[in-house]
């Protein structure tokens, strides 16, 4: 697979094939899709994205969040194994975009576990 160059653009809600080696105990690992959750102007100034990995095993915990039917992927993100990856060795090709509705889930979820927002709601 070809990888990522610095020069593509790079958005929160993109979803993209990656190779996460060197992963252990239950980390996610392997060559899966994950989720982009940093922002461009982050993203267009650094050579790694920030990301949640997608899994198609799902465990129905609060802190998974069902990827949108009409996907081509199946799965949910797993939001609490966010991670930097270096965008030029681990990202392949893209996937699809989530819609801002199930992106703004995501976003809730994150901000939930990273404190950002009342953790109560979750």
């Amino acid at each position: 697979m070809r990888r990522v160059g610095r020069n593509v653009p790079l958005e929160a809600g993109d979803l993209y094939w990656a190779e996460l080696d060197g992963y252990q105990g239950t980390e996610q690992g392997g060559r899966r899709p994950v989720l982009i959750v940093s922002e461009r102007f982050y993203n267009d100034r650094s050579n790694r994205v920030i990301v949640c990995p997608v899994s198609t095993r799902e465990r129905g915990w609060k802190t998974e969040v069902k990827l949108a039917e009409d996907l081509p992927v199946k799965g949910v993100v797993l939001t609490d194994q966010i991670r930097a990856l270096d965008r030029q060795l681990r990202l392949f090709s893209f996937i699809a975009r989530l819609s801002d509705e199930n992106l703004a889930e995501v976003k809730n979820v994150l901000g939930l576990i990273l404190g950002l927002q009342n953790i109560h709601d979750l």
